[in-house]
């Protein structure tokens, strides 16, 4: 139980840091709900809007039809998590129906905001130096992921052998980091397995439409 003495020594030191990082953590957790709550009447108001204006019976048949569109485009962001434009968003879904789910769904979400429809095809939207930075932040990523548990081993090593351990508060901010540097990188793996799947349905398609034509 040496882990649980010396995090007991640890809170009971006096690491200013530490204590704010752990009292902002404990308010986050307790308020999750009601940041959750505050979202989700957000969005339940901007759908009882649109649905209040497309009842109205003074509401003009071409402005519904407009608020319709609108709500039903609202309906299918929430459900599947892609946030593009609805031409984009069908095709996306169009891959993903023809690839029978093989590519989670997930992926074409976060890939959405990189992708666009060009001469019909669907192509990447971004920069090289996009590209190189998201490359960068997962390399950033995997290198405070193994400083931080090097340090760890570090201070084990240091209280197994009753030496006083040079803790430092701040490095328990690096998890956080590797989270975010990840989930952002992420998305170049995302685009990669979403043009796979619309290349390689492409690939399909025009081998059946040469075999039909034979």
């Amino acid at each position: 139980m040496e882990w649980v003495k010396f995090f007991g020594d640890m809170v009971s030191s006096d690491y200013s840091v530490f204590s704010l990082v752990v009292a902002l953590a404990v308010y986050v957790i307790f308020r999750l709900e009601s940041f959750y709550k505050l979202f989700s009447d957000y969005k339940t108001n901007k759908f009882n809007k649109l649905e209040s204006a497309i009842s109205c019976e003074y509401m003009p048949s071409e402005s519904k039809d407009l608020l319709q569109s609108e709500l039903v485009d609202l309906h299918l962001q929430e459900a599947t998590g892609i946030k593009a434009a609805p031409k984009l968003r069908a095709l996306l879904l169009d891959v993903y129906r023809k690839h029978d789910g093989q590519t989670r769904l997930f992926h074409f979400s976060r890939a959405a905001e990189l992708l666009k429809i060009e001469d019909g095809q669907l192509k990447e939207r971004i920069w090289f130096i996009t590209k190189v930075w998201l490359f960068i932040e997962f390399l950033a990523a995997v290198y405070i992921c193994l400083g931080f548990l090097v340090i760890l081993l570090i201070w084990s090593w240091e209280y197994s052998l009753g030496a006083v351990v040079d803790f430092k508060p701040e490095v328990l901010t690096f998890p956080f980091f590797v989270f975010l540097f990840l989930r952002d990188s992420g998305r170049l793996l995302s685009l990669k397995y979403v043009l796979d799947a619309y290349h390689e349905i492409n690939g399909q398609e025009s081998s059946t439409e040469l075999k039909a034509a034979a």
